[in-house]
């Protein structure tokens, strides 16, 4: 799946050998993939498709944070190590400026124009970045929080703080676990496909929820659609899984079986309908009646759908 098929080693292991990182860190063989929140520096290869660009050591040295916050190391590739660092906006703009063909663009959807080994390190990136920004300080003593292990580990400055005496005594990448269904009729003619308020117009999609504690991923599919469309499902099995950077969700792509009315749930969703096999092919090759339209290729859900028809 799309932002979920790396050719990158990530090589685990040599997180926390420090040594190694700097070494790496100023080697103008490594590249480094520049960011600054939900934006990206890209070169347009043509009018359908991106690359990230990537520069060198020498190039962003003045630029890189203090204590080396906001990077992480992502691996190696063709023996090539590779980091990703965020950069505050007015940083990027003087760097593309240095590359005639250079631009900044908005992430989504804009990564869904890279090649797919690029997407996916971009959303290896966005996902340690974000959750980096988020975890500044600490949780229990509000001091800041010291990066360890090449961008992948947080520890409290404080050493007396409370949490280096306990079993837990760091913070680690946060992963959201998210399940995604195409709740399918039981004679396989129709599928519920619903849209939220902040959906493109015209855009419908698979039913999506986060899995809470204590819960698995077959019992939270049942929750979610009963609580959106009030359908009771059954025969819940699984396909395959996505991460969407978004900032770090795992998608994880279900299919279900329902029949019956639906009750929308009007504060969650503005629209839930069923779909008859010939309406989601057309909205799935962008020659639906009304318009309508379902995720691009590139997301789960129309993989699901692909799956279904």
């Amino acid at each position: 799946n799309f932002f979920s098929n790396s050719t990158i080693q990530r090589q685990s292991k040599l997180r926390t050998d420090e040594n190694w990182i700097q070494e790496k860190m100023t080697d103008n063989k490594t590249r480094y993939v520049l960011m600054n929140r939900n934006e990206i520096v890209v070169i347009p290869t043509n009018k359908r498709h991106l690359t990230l660009l990537n520069v060198n050591y020498e190039m962003i040295e003045k630029y890189l944070p203090a204590n080396n916050r906001n990077f992480v190391f992502l691996g190696e590739q063709d023996k090539q190590c590779i980091f990703a660092v965020h950069l505050e906006k007015l940083v990027l703009a003087e760097i593309v400026k240095l590359h005639q063909e250079a631009r900044v663009i908005h992430a989504f959807p804009g990564a869904l124009k890279l090649r797919q080994d690029e997407a996916s390190l971009y959303s290896h990136a966005v996902g340690m970045l974000s959750w980096q920004r988020s975890q500044r300080f600490c949780s229990v003593c509000g001091n800041a929080t010291v990066i360890k292990d090449a961008g992948y580990k947080l520890t409290c400055s404080n050493h007396k703080c409370s949490t280096h005496k306990g079993a837990v005594s760091a913070s680690y990448p946060r992963v959201d676990p998210t399940i995604i269904s195409a709740v399918i009729s039981p004679d396989q003619s129709r599928t519920v496909l619903a849209r939220q308020p902040r959906f493109p117009p015209g855009m419908f999609s698979c039913i999506a929820g986060f899995v809470e504690p204590g819960e698995s991923v077959e019992a939270c599919c049942v929750r979610e659609v009963e609580e959106e469309v009030g359908l009771r499902v059954h025969d819940v099995s699984y396909l395959s899984s996505q991460f969407w950077p978004m900032p770090a969700s795992l998608m994880l792509g279900c299919l279900a079986t329902a029949d019956g009315e639906l009750s929308v749930d009007s504060a969650e969703l503005e629209d839930g309908r069923w779909f008859t096999r010939e309406e989601v092919v057309d909205m799935m090759c962008g020659r639906h009646a009304g318009g309508l339209f379902v995720p691009p290729v590139q997301a789960i859900a129309h993989q699901l759908l692909q799956t279904w028809v």
